[in-house]
C-alpha cells in the first residue's frame, strides 16, 4: 500500500503552545486532532475504493484507522490510514488464483506489472482529495482541546 505521512504543522502559535506542553499532555491533545483528520483521509479513500476491481464495498470497508503513541519515534503520536486485511479473510480468484484481499488492495492500487489489470488507484486519490480539509480538522479539532486544557 501506499504509505503517505503528514506532519502537523499548524499556525506558530498552535505549535508554540504544543512543544511547550510535557508529552503526555500534548498526546491528549494530539491524538483526537490527528484521528479526526485521519478519519477524513479514510472517508474520502473509501469513496474511491468503490469499483476498480470489485463492484461491492468490500475494499472500502478494509480501509481502517489506527492512531498510537509510537515508541519508535520517541513517543511521537502516530495516525495510519491502511488497508485491514483482517477485516475480510477470503481469499479472490483473480486470474485463476487464490489470492488474499490485503494482496488485491495492492493490485487494485498499483494494477499489475504485466498490465493484465489496469491500476484503480484508491488510496492516493483518497488522500489527495482530502488533505487539506484533513489539516483543517486536526488544527481545529487542536484547538478545541486546548482550550478544553486551558480551563
Amino acid at each position: 500500500m501506499a504509505d503517505i505521512f503528514m506532519e502537523m504543522q499548524g499556525g506558530a502559535d498552535l505549535m508554540a503552545q504544543l512543544s511547550g506542553m510535557s508529552k503526555s499532555a500534548r498526546n491528549k491533545i494530539v491524538k483526537p486532532a490527528l484521528a479526526a483528520g485521519a478519519k477524513i483521509v479514510a472517508k474520502a479513500v473509501r469513496r474511491h475504493a468503490r469499483g476498480g476491481l470489485f463492484k461491492s464495498d468490500t475494499m472500502a470497508k478494509m480501509v481502517k484507522v489506527k492512531v498510537w503513541n509510537s515508541k519508535r519515534r520517541r513517543g511521537e503520536t502516530v495516525a495510519k490510514v491502511y488497508a485491514d486485511e483482517r477485516v475480510d479473510k477470503r481469499t479472490v480468484k483473480v486470474q485463476g488464483r487464490n489470492v488474499p484481499f490485503a494482496v488485491v488492495a495492492n493490485i487494485q492500487e498499483y494494477g499489475k506489472k504485466d498490465g493484465s489489470l489496469p491500476p484503480h488507484p484508491f488510496f492516493r486519490p483518497g488522500y489527495a482529495e482530502s488533505k487539506d480539509s484533513a489539516m483543517l480538522e486536526i488544527e481545529r479539532v487542536a484547538k478545541e482541546k486546548l482550550a478544553e486544557a486551558a480551563k
